[in-house]
């Protein structure tokens, strides 16, 4: 059987290639509007809007200012819209979630580095919102790029 061939263009940079940067910025957010997330998302998919493409895993000469990853929960991806029996195709630690007792006991998330302690809402969720979604921004060595560039996506996210 032969190797299967990789479309780096299908697989984002960050699960491939260290991006080898100095400043890095993690949003964390939950979809409140799905036709509004929806649409930023696909201008992240061609990097259109004014704003930065999601950064594939295929080789860029020269090095771009920024790289941009987007990655989902189970719940991000049913606020946006998958179905029920779409989601039950994926694996079932990601259906579980990070928070899960049995993804935390795989894990061994304990003591300090329970769920219960994880910041911003990353553990279980709560009446104050859930985490549907992370946005990761990494920028080679300029401030003034990643304060731009945060602006943007802020702006763009807001509504939805």
């Amino acid at each position: 059987m032969a190797d299967p061939t990789i479309d780096y263009d299908d697989v984002q940079g960050t699960i491939l290639r260290g991006y080898r940067v100095n400043l890095a910025r993690h949003f964390i957010f939950s979809i409140t509007d799905a036709a509004q997330a929806r649409r930023t998302i696909a201008a992240l998919l061609d990097g259109s809007d004014g704003l930065p493409a999601i950064t594939t895993a295929r080789h860029i000469h020269p090095k771009p200012p920024c790289f941009l990853n987007l990655s989902f929960t189970a719940p991000g991806l049913s606020a946006l819209g998958i179905t029920a029996a779409e989601l039950a195709t994926f694996d079932q630690a990601f259906q579980r979630g990070a928070a899960d007792p049995a993804s935390v006991a795989a894990v061994g998330d304990v003591g300090d580095s329970a769920p219960e302690h994880w910041l911003g809402n990353l553990g279980p969720a709560t009446t104050a919102g859930q985490v549907h979604a992370m946005l990761s921004l990494w920028v080679s060595e300029s401030e003034e790029v990643l304060q731009a560039t945060s602006a943007k996506l802020r702006g763009a996210f807001a509504a939805g």
